[in-house]
C-alpha cells in the first residue's frame, strides 16, 4: 500500500490519461485526507478546509488535462504543496473583507502565520507523520499487548522505563528490549515502505 505522500510515479504517468478514471479515483483516496488536513493546519474550519480540498484536486485535474505538471515525483509534490497553499490562502482572504481603513485583513494575517504554515514542512511534516502511522500499525499487529504497551508508552508516550515496568509487571530490561525490537521493526517497514512507494 503506498502511503502518502509517498505517490508511485506509475500512479503520476496513469494521470496524464484524462480518461484514466480509476487512476484519479486512486489519487483523490490517497491526498483528500492529506490535502484537508493540511488547510485545518493552515488555519481553515471544517466546511473550507473540505471546499479547498475539492478545489485543489479540481486544480490538479484541470492542469493535467491542459498541460501536466513536472511528473518528477519530488517536483509534484512540492508544486501539489504550492497549489494547496495557494487555494487555502484565496480562501482565508475571500473570508476576510477589508478594514475600513483601507488594509486589507489578509495582510495582516499573512504576517502572522506561524512558521509551521510553510507549505514544504507542513508537507513533509505530514508525510512523515503518516509514514509512520502505516508502519506502526503493521508493527502493531505483530505484537504481543505487553510489547506493544511498553514500545507506546516510553517511546511515544515519554513515561519513564521504570513506571512502565512496574504497571506491566516485567522488569527495566524487558521494557528497553520491547522498545528497541518495536523501534527497529517500525525502521525495516518504513524502509520497505519507501521502497515500494519513493521516497519523500
Amino acid at each position: 500500500m503506498a502511503v502518502w505522500p509517498l505517490t508511485s510515479q506509475s500512479l503520476l504517468d496513469r494521470l496524464r490519461d484524462a480518461e484514466e478514471r480509476e487512476a484519479w479515483d486512486d489519487f483523490a483516496r490517497l491526498y483528500r485526507p492529506a490535502i484537508y488536513r493540511f488547510a485545518r493546519r493552515m488555519g481553515l474550519q471544517d466546511a473550507d478546509a473540505d471546499d479547498a480540498t475539492q478545489r485543489v484536486l479540481t486544480s490538479v485535474a484541470d492542469a493535467f488535462a491542459q498541460r501536466p505538471p513536472d511528473l518528477v515525483q519530488y517536483r509534484f509534490r512540492s508544486w501539489l504543496a504550492q497549489v494547496t497553499r495557494n487555494t487555502v490562502l484565496k480562501l482565508i482572504e475571500r473570508e476576510r473583507p477589508k478594514q475600513a481603513s483601507g488594509h486589507s485583513d489578509i495582510n495582516q494575517l499573512l504576517q502572522n502565520l506561524p512558521a509551521e504554515v510553510d507549505a514544504a514542512t507542513t508537507w513533509h511534516t505530514e508525510a512523515q507523520t503518516q509514514l509512520y502511522r502505516a508502519a506502526a500499525a503493521i508493527v502493531k499487529d505483530n505484537c504481543t499487548s505487553s510489547v506493544w504497551n511498553a514500545f507506546e508508552q516510553t517511546s511515544v508516550q515519554g513515561r519513564s522505563a521504570d513506571r512502565v515496568a512496574a504497571e506491566l509487571g516485567v522488569s527495566i530490561g524487558v521494557v528497553y528490549a520491547s522498545r528497541s525490537r518495536v523501534l527497529k521493526r517500525i525502521r525495516k517497514v518504513v524502509a520497505e515502505l519507501m521502497d515500494d512507494g519513493g521516497a519523500p
